[in-house]
């Protein structure tokens, strides 16, 4: 339950769902100098999806990571 409400959080503060033709996507976005919120967002996410733990990304962009599923 802290997990979810970990990621819920995170989903509410910088996050967003969006769609695409075939499947909607998590994604949160977080600041470079954080990279422990970085990591513990990836493992929180992963962690609510055990059954497909290989559908996590995480994209670099200017001053910001995207981690998604």
């Amino acid at each position: 339950m802290r997990t979810y409400a970990y990621l819920l959080g995170l989903y509410l503060g910088d996050g967003c769902i969006s769609k695409d033709p075939r499947k909607c996507k998590l994604r949160i976005v977080l600041d470079v100098r954080y990279p422990g919120i970085i990591d513990e967002a990836s493992r929180a996410i992963a962690a609510m999806r055990p059954a497909k733990p290989g559908r996590l990304g995480v994209v670099r962009k200017v001053g910001c990571m995207e981690v998604y599923a």
